[in-house]
């Protein structure tokens, strides 16, 4: 079942972020719930803390007390969603942790962290461009790829 779902899921990172499951745009019902999807596969199944989650998404100064009903709002619209898609073992919510399944989605940033000549080629120095947080990761990819 996670062999056929990871051929299904799939992650685009370089340019604008995308979230496809069998060739369709997963669509959430609030757009923040994409950007948290986003921050998650970046960090690639690292467990992250409520207040990092709004740091990212609200700005450093938010803090958990104004913000917090908001991110757990955001975490039942990643859940309906993935209950929708029947996307199982993907979105790992635990007491203040949350985190993703690196293993059973394709991604083309984790691709090109393992040195995928072709994930590589596709790195045009873009990388999911809507989200100010991902500036940095950008010259990071750079630097990787004229290693490589």
């Amino acid at each position: 079942m996670l062999k056929k779902q990871k051929k299904n899921l799939e992650a685009k990172t370089f340019g604008n972020f995308t979230m496809l499951y069998e060739n369709q745009v997963v669509k959430y019902s609030r757009t923040k719930s994409e950007e948290l999807m986003a921050y998650l596969i970046y960090k690639k199944g690292s467990s992250t803390k409520t207040k990092e989650l709004i740091s990212v998404l609200w700005g450093e100064h938010a803090d958990s007390s104004r913000y917090g009903s908001s991110l757990r709002n955001l975490i039942v619209d990643i859940k309906h969603t993935m209950n929708e898609l029947e996307i199982q073992d993907f979105f790992i919510t635990e007491y203040n942790n949350f985190r993703i399944n690196p293993d059973v989605i394709k991604c083309d940033y984790y691709d090109f962290l393992d040195g995928d000549s072709n994930a590589i080629k596709n790195f045009a120095g873009e990388f999911m461009s809507q989200y100010s947080w991902a500036e940095d990761v950008v010259v990071f990819l750079e630097q990787k790829a004229l290693t490589k």
